[in-house]
């Protein structure tokens, strides 16, 4: 008997339960009609921000690959200028 009951409250549960996400699936078709917005739509503006971000990145990657090798180059320049005109010394 105890058991039927315990049964019958799961069934019930369960039926709720489904109830409960049907209504959260209409809610949520309904959200995004209202929106304008599909999953196909939201896909693709993904893939587009993840696009934007890789070439941002890249770009980020090429500027400082071009900043090392001018700091190289600084270097270099520096060192060429102490080699012709020597710093006189510094008395003492």
């Amino acid at each position: 008997m105890m058991m039927e009951a315990k049964c019958e409250e799961l069934e019930s549960s369960c039926a709720a339960a489904k109830e409960e996400m049907d209504e959260l699936k209409r809610f949520h078709e309904q959200a995004m009609l209202n929106s304008g917005t599909t999953p196909q739509k939201e896909a693709k503006e993904v893939e587009a921000l993840k696009s934007e971000r890789d070439e941002a990145l890249s770009e980020v990657q090429t500027l400082k690959m071009e900043k090392e090798f001018l700091m190289q180059q600084l270097k270099m320049l520096k060192i060429t200028v102490e080699e012709q005109d020597p710093e006189p010394p510094k008395p003492t």
